[in-house]
């Protein structure tokens, strides 16, 4: 079976990609790490590792989520998310308006729209920071959101580079 659709029926069964975009992971042309799945446990849980090649894809994510197993008994009601703020140091190829971005995944409905776009900053040193204290973004009950640094050509390796986005979950 392909790649592409053992992660689309995988993502079908149990609705959650962590750290990335169903959209991107289960699209054509997408780079990997490896060209396979790596089965693990954690916790009683299978999973999968499938790492992405970030200096192929151009973008880094972060999931925003109430609980990050999968599986049965994970409540998908009953739970909200809220993003405080987010820092990042990125040395993306070329800043640009909407490269980053933050997405709302709908587990019920299989969506992810986004829901915040701002200009990316090219920096290897220089923390940018959105905050949002005075007034989080809220996910809808049951959804999560992530949060992604993409670029149109290039992300560096570089070993400043980092995401860390701070949230409540209620």
């Amino acid at each position: 079976m392909e790649l592409r659709s053992v992660i689309k029926s995988f993502t079908r069964k149990l609705g959650k990609v962590l750290d990335g975009l169903r959209s991107q992971i289960v699209s054509a042309g997408s780079k990997f790490i490896t060209g396979a799945l790596t089965a693990n446990v954690k916790n009683g849980e299978l999973g999968y590792d499938l790492l992405i090649d970030t200096s192929a894809m151009f973008f880094t994510p972060a999931r925003v989520t109430y609980d990050r197993a999968v599986g049965p008994g994970i409540p998908l009601a009953g739970h909200r998310v809220k993003i405080v703020n987010f820092s990042y140091v990125m040395d993306v190829g070329t800043a640009a308006a909407d490269k980053v971005r933050i997405y709302e995944w709908d587990p019920v409905l299989f969506t992810e729209t986004q829901i915040f776009s701002a200009a990316s900053i090219d920096s290897t040193s220089t923390v940018t920071t959105h905050d949002f204290s005075a007034a989080p973004i809220t996910a809808k009950e049951g959804n999560d959101l992530i949060v992604v640094i993409t670029d149109a050509a290039s992300i560096a390796d570089a070993s400043t580079n980092y995401l860390q986005v701070v949230y409540v979950r209620e």
